[in-house]
């Protein structure tokens, strides 16, 4: 137990120290899945420094932000966004949804949805789509509107309705059905959240990655968070 706990403890140390210098602010490598990370931890644990450490961590990433990222899941702005929609949905931070992500969604509505072939979690189809569904379910939730106008969601819907294939992943699948139901009846589809499942962590080995995704934030919650146990910094 001792020697679990000091490990426990440096891995906490180095993700304090070196998260706020991480150039990638993104979901599964970067900041932004290292402050949902804390973010869980606090609603696990309720210890308080988490929290603290989450908000600091926010502050300086949402300075770093630039206009040249990608609307990926894994590095871009749609994985940032959801990220966003989690802390303000689960009441961890205040904002409004439709403001916070204004400019995410400026960018992304250029984003010529109909033509888009890659359907991947990280860089395709399947991440924007959760992006999406989480942002509709959050401003819809707070001011009664939808984040994006009639021809993106329209262009969302032909895309959709492209991928009911049987050879596409039963994850996309799910996602696409829940869309094409919003479309077709205007009823917001209820988002759950859950990053765990794409923590992908195999071995301690995990070399210079900090992230959520195969970093030190996943093998953290790993070996804490998923078999509820709590750990503590001081």
């Amino acid at each position: 137990m001792e020697l679990q706990f000091s490990m426990e403890r440096r891995m906490l140390n180095r993700l304090l120290l070196e998260t706020a210098f991480l150039r990638d602010t993104g979901l599964f490598h970067g900041q932004t899945g290292i402050i949902l990370g804390f973010a869980l931890l606090y609603e696990r644990t309720s210890d308080e420094i988490y929290k603290e450490i989450m908000d600091v961590l926010l502050d300086r990433m949402t300075e770093r932000l630039t206009n040249d990222l990608s609307i990926n899941f894994d590095k871009g702005i749609a994985g940032i966004g959801w990220g966003m929609e989690y802390l303000i949905q689960n009441r961890l931070v205040e904002g409004d949804s439709l403001e916070v992500c204004k400019e995410f969604d400026e960018r992304i509505v250029r984003e010529n949805v109909r033509r888009m072939t890659d359907i991947s979690l990280e860089t395709g189809l399947e991440g924007l789509l959760h992006y999406i569904t989480a942002h509709l379910q959050g401003v819809w939730n707070q001011s009664r509107k939808y984040p994006f106008d009639g021809d993106f969601l329209k262009d969302v819907y032909v895309a959709a309705c492209r991928t009911s294939e049987d050879d596409i992943p039963v994850s996309l699948m799910s996602l696409c059905a829940d869309y094409r139901r919003f479309y077709e009846s205007g009823k917001i589809p209820r988002y759950t959240f859950d990053f765990i499942r794409w923590i992908e962590v195999k071995t301690e080995n995990i070399g210079h990655d900090l992230g959520l995704r195969n970093g030190l934030a996943g093998l953290l919650l790993q070996k804490n968070v998923l078999n509820e146990k709590s750990v503590y910094i001081g």
